[in-house]
């Protein structure tokens, strides 16, 4: 935390969460990228993992240089970077970019870079593009056995919305895990494990939106023919006293957006 605070020239405040780890190289590639998002009420933070897989090869001033590559990544103020200072065969090392937001959840892209100096000049090694969405806002749990159907009445007259698409699959396994990958929420009461041939199901995700908002899912997916659907229900609450029904509903649109 001191080395994301000094590098925004200030504290970055309490960390709501951190995401699942993502490999922006291939695994047969020469060097081994991979970027957790550690995500701020107000900054986003990015760690890269770098590992030097190249013998007899010592990397010095080792970073990652992103280049926006849409609207929501040019809204984001980058604040500053924590360069590796060397590297060599085999060891892995972390550096740092740190972002302010200039709105709560926004989408972004990066083209992404990995730079370094090899032997006095300097290098670099293209990425595979890095993205932010609204999934990366949201901090999975899985509730206790039962108690998924309690929560869902509670919050019956909260904010609440509904929305349907597709998913990239073919079976209904595929399409629970897609699902669950995108939401980046907890599967409740083991509503994600089926049969290998079932080919519809009722998934029920639970997780936390930065910013103390409690989310909701109940997702009906069929696979048929090839294809896989689905139709979801969203509910969202504030977990404090003094529930903001504006506030919860822009919770739910943004949601509803990640999935359009």
């Amino acid at each position: 935390m001191e080395t994301l605070s000094a590098i925004a020239g200030g504290e970055v405040g309490q960390l709501q969460h951190t995401c699942h780890k993502v490999a922006l190289t291939e695994a047969e590639a020469e060097y081994h990228v991979s970027c957790v998002k550690h995500i701020f009420s107000e900054h986003v933070a990015m760690e890269f993992i770098v590992t030097n897989t190249i013998e007899d090869m010592t990397l010095t001033d080792i970073r990652v240089v992103l280049e926006p590559d849409s609207p929501g990544a040019a809204s984001l103020a980058h604040l500053g970077d924590a360069h590796i200072e060397e590297l060599s065969h085999g060891q892995s090392a972390s550096c740092y970019s740190v972002f302010q937001k200039s709105e709560a959840a926004p989408n972004a892209t990066w083209k992404a870079t990995l730079v370094f100096v090899d032997d006095g000049a300097e290098d670099d090694y293209v990425l595979e593009p890095l993205e932010l969405g609204r999934g990366d806002y949201i901090n999975p749990y899985v509730l206790p056995p039962g108690q998924f159907a309690t929560k869902w009445e509670a919050m019956s007259e909260g904010a609440s919305g509904a929305t349907q698409g597709g998913l990239p699959c073919t079976t209904l396994p595929e399409g629970i895990n897609a699902l669950v990958t995108t939401m980046h929420m907890g599967p409740c009461d083991n509503t994600n494990q089926v049969a290998p041939d079932a080919v519809k199901c009722v998934l029920q995700l639970a997780g936390t939106y930065i910013g103390g908002y409690q989310v909701l899912v109940m997702a009906q997916i069929g696979a048929m023919q090839g294809q896989c659907k689905f139709r979801m229900q969203i509910r969202v609450q504030h977990r404090g006293a003094n529930q903001d029904a504006e506030a919860n509903q822009a919770v739910v649109q943004a949601i509803i957006g990640s999935l359009q």
